[in-house]
This record gives structure tokens, C-alpha cells and sequence, in this order.
């Protein structure tokens, strides 16, 4: 990679919860956050940023096909906004961490959204 370069990730707050539920899923999104700080940490001093998004609960087509109404229902009542978030709503932190302007100094974070997660 370049100098100045960018890599984002995007990963899954399974990564740092629901350690008993879905073990492969969230042992493979543990991976992802390794892999990334380790990128970070070894690329900082060649001035390339590695970042990751942490994605909670936001539906996509894919949700849609692979999980029962009954559960996607469920898991929207363990978010404080009592609902998923759209993909739309998660683009702004790509743009943020994408913009030299905004992020020149952001290295080797997970980048949640809050307003969705906070009050578990």
C-alpha cells in the first residue's frame, strides 16, 4: 500500500458480544478486530490508516433473507433505538474515516455507533 492510504473495515459488535451465542460468527468478527489493530500498529509509520466500522444491528437484504420476522424482531428490542438501522444511516462513519480532512490522525479504531448500542 501506499503512502496515505486507507483501509477500512467493517465488522460486527459480535466481535465483542454475545460471546455464547453464535460462536463461529463471533469468533471470525474477533478475527477481523485483530487483524485490523495489528494492520494499524504496523502501518502507522508508513502513514497508512486502518480502521474498522462496527455495525450493530443494521438490516440488510441478506438479514432480511436468512433471519425469521420473529427474530429480526427480537434483536430490535435489544437496541435503545428499538429498531435496526438502515444501511444509509452507517455510510456517514465510511465518509468520515474516508476524508483526509476529518480523520488524518484517526489510526486502529472501531468506530460504533452509540446511539444505537448504548443501554444494553
Amino acid at each position: 500500500m501506499k503512502y496515505r492510504s486507507l483501509k477500512i473495515n467493517t465488522t460486527s459488535i459480535a466481535a465483542y458480544t454475545r460471546k455464547n451465542e453464535r460462536v463461529a460468527y463471533s469468533s471470525t468478527k474477533g478475527a477481523i478486530v485483530n487483524v485490523m489493530r495489528s494492520l494499524s500498529s504496523k502501518l502507522v509509520g508508513r502513514g497508512i490508516q486502518v480502521n474498522e466500522i462496527v455495525r450493530i444491528s443494521f438490516w440488510t437484504s441478506l438479514h432480511v433473507l436468512m433471519m425469521p420476522p420473529e427474530r429480526m424482531t427480537t434483536l430490535e428490542c435489544e437496541v435503545s433505538m428499538k429498531r435496526a438501522g438502515t444501511i444509509y444511516e452507517i455510510i456517514p462513519s465510511f465518509v468520515f474515516l474516508a476524508s483526509r480532512d476529518c480523520s488524518s490522525n484517526v489510526f486502529g479504531i472501531g468506530m460504533v455507533n452509540t446511539c444505537m448500542f448504548g443501554g444494553r
